[in-house]
This record gives structure tokens, C-alpha cells and sequence, in this order.
């Protein structure tokens, strides 16, 4: 029913005041939803983020599993891992190189 609510006794729609919610809801408002991505600058390898979501809490720090393989070829290989928020346009961004896997 949206922001109202409803009492089946009287049948009585009754107006939330406003910016309240039904239940306590504070234990979810520390934290957000990150969308992630991770690329490579060779073509020779793939990356794959097996989950493309996650949770944390403001400024805790969580691991996120990103699969690499090498198709061919060996070298230096730059991997970009990029976490944006699902609430604002907050990202973070982190890079690692890696030579000859």
C-alpha cells in the first residue's frame, strides 16, 4: 500500500506521517549496493566478475572473487576494478597489473 496503511477493523485508511516507515529500518541505513565491474587492457585475457553486485557498510572494506584467465600469450596485464554505488553516482575504481599469468 505504498506510504499508507491500512486498519481492517475499521477499514480506515490511515496516512503514515511523512518520512516514517512501519519498522525500525536503521540497521540498513550504514551502508549500500555496489554494481562492479572489472576489465583488462589485453586481449589476451578474460575477466569475470561472478556476482556483478554487493553490500558494505560506509567504510568497511570487502572482498569480491574476480576470475582471470589467459587465453593466449603472455606479458603485463593491467586489471581495473570499478564499484559504483546503486543510491548516487559514488564510484571507486582500483587497478593491480599483473606479468605472465
Amino acid at each position: 500500500m505504498g506510504s499508507d496503511s491500512f486498519t481492517p477493523d475499521s477499514g480506515v485508511l490511515l496516512a503514515k506521517p511523512a518520512g516514517q516507515h512501519p519498522e525500525d529500518v536503521s540497521a540498513y541505513l550504514n551502508g549500500d549496493v555496489y554494481r562492479l565491474t572489472a576489465t583488462t587492457d589485453n586481449p589476451e585475457r578474460t575477466i569475470a566478475v561472478p556476482n556483478a553486485l554487493t553490500t558494505a557498510q560506509f567504510g568497511e572494506t570487502v572482498r569480491v572473487p574476480v576470475h582471470a584467465k589467459r587465453n593466449s600469450g603472455s606479458g603485463q596485464t593491467t586489471v581495473t576494478f570499478t564499484a559504483t554505488s546503486e543510491s548516487n553516482t559514488t564510484t571507486a575504481t582500483t587497478t593491480c597489473t599483473t606479468n605472465g599469468w
